[in-house]
């Protein structure tokens, strides 16, 4: 139970990180 959620999780904010660095190289 834990394991699928924590990945869940990480992809989660791995994939917003990257939106967030993202949006600062535009921005930049």
């Amino acid at each position: 139970l834990m394991m699928p959620f924590s990945k869940v999780n990480l992809n989660y904010r791995t994939e917003n990180g990257l939106s967030l660095l993202h949006l600062c190289c535009i921005c930049g």
